[in-house]
């Protein structure tokens, strides 16, 4: 039975794994942004230093994709999709019986190794199981599955960190869901092909590097990594530290965000219908890069209001970014979609290092510019170089 038939026969079944598995990638990481101050106190350490756990986490995660479009063309996406899944269970529950920060540190690491697995191939079946003609809705969702994972994640964790500590929801929660998702994939993703044995593991990085439009492709995913930071990452401190708005608020504000991003990501595929995948990813970031660049200088609540609808339009772009890409070289995707994570990370590191560079140096007007000069160059590498 070929794999689109295999699809078929198995109904959504299919779709919610890939779904679920893109949702458990976030609770760690949500986890420890919003308890890294219980984490420190039971350690006995300053907050600056348990937040190194990311630091690590995105390192290894950067190299793990790196090493992905190797593997990827000798193991079927699904086998790794599974190992992933049970490697990021693995890591949660490791970190939840932590005894020492140090093992903390090594324990909760495997969770950016685990994602940086689960997602490129995630992605990449999409490639195998779907249309390119149905691809655009299935990454829209799978985007929106990330959106609800933290709208869903907050109030969880921080009910079950209630009910006991920051243990807890490492165990039941963030390990719990990629079981579930692991589970689901065994029983309702088909199997998928390798390459020949007799294909090197370095085709697929030749195939990339011989493809201009590729590599555009991944220059601009790159400097769209660095410019997201501004709002993704900088904006609701720039609300509390300019505007004085309290935890709460700026909780709420994260709340309205996270569900305009999951809005955004659930109409892109909509939005590639009408316009095509590309038209559509252009548009998006234009808007989004506008309601980037005009946030600090408006008033709180239409300053508020403009980091959501930015989170809405990043949302599109990101969705419709992720389906370019997954084109760009169709003989060897898993390599191209971890190429594309490894370097998304790579842009998030370089947009924060230069976002708090610019910060401590010039304030957060400048820090703005610089961040929205990386998301227009990326526009013009996606609007001249990239091929639909």
């Amino acid at each position: 039975m070929s794999g689109e038939e295999d699809r078929d026969s198995r109904g959504p079944a299919s779709l919610v794994s890939l779904l679920l598995s893109n949702y458990s990638i976030y609770p760690g990481t949500i986890l420890t942004s919003i308890l890294l101050v219980e984490i420190a106190e039971t350690f006995d350490t300053s907050v600056g230093v348990v937040s190194q756990i990311r630091t690590l986490s995105s390192f290894l995660g950067f190299v793990t994709a790196l090493a992905m479009g190797a593997l990827s063309i000798r193991y079927s996406g699904r086998r790794l999709l599974t190992a992933g899944l049970v490697l990021l269970s693995l890591s949660c529950l490791g970190s939840a019986a932590a005894s020492s920060l140090g093992l903390l540190f090594v324990l909760y690491s495997l969770n950016g190794v685990a994602s940086n697995v689960v997602f490129p191939m995630l992605t990449s079946l999409v490639g195998e199981y779907y249309p390119s003609e149905g691809r655009a809705r299935v990454m829209g969702w799978i985007g929106a599955s990330g959106g609800l994972s933290y709208m869903l994640g907050a109030p969880i964790i921080a009910y079950l960190a209630s009910a006991g500590d920051w243990r807890l929801p490492f165990i039941t929660y963030a390990a719990a869901a990629p079981v579930a998702a692991f589970a689901l994939t065994l029983w309702s993703l088909p199997p998928t092909p390798v390459k020949a044995e007799s294909v090197g593991i370095n085709e697929g990085f030749r195939a990339i590097g011989s493809k201009r439009s590729a590599l555009a492709a991944l220059g601009a995913v790159t400097l769209m990594g660095a410019s997201t930071q501004s709002i993704y990452f900088y904006s609701f401190t720039y609300l509390r530290d300019a505007h004085g708005v309290s935890q709460g608020q700026v909780s709420l504000i994260f709340s309205v965000a996270s569900l305009a991003f999951l809005l955004g990501s659930f109409f892109c595929g909509s939005f590639a219908d009408r316009l095509g995948v590309k038209r559509a990813l252009v548009t998006a970031l234009g808007v989004a890069l506008l309601s980037q660049a005009v946030y600090p200088y408006l008033p709180l609540w239409l300053c508020a209001a403009v980091i959501v609808v930015g989170h809405f339009f990043f949302s599109l772009q990101y969705s419709a970014a992720n389906t370019l890409v997954l084109e760009q070289v169709p003989e060897y995707r898993g390599s191209m979609m971890s190429m594309s994570s490894a370097l998304s990370y790579l842009g998030y590191g370089l947009g924060t290092a230069v976002g708090g560079l610019v910060l401590s140096m010039a304030g957060w007007a400048s820090l703005n510019v610089a961040l929205s000069i990386m998301g227009a160059a990326a526009f013009v590498l996606y609007f001249y170089l990239v091929e639909a």
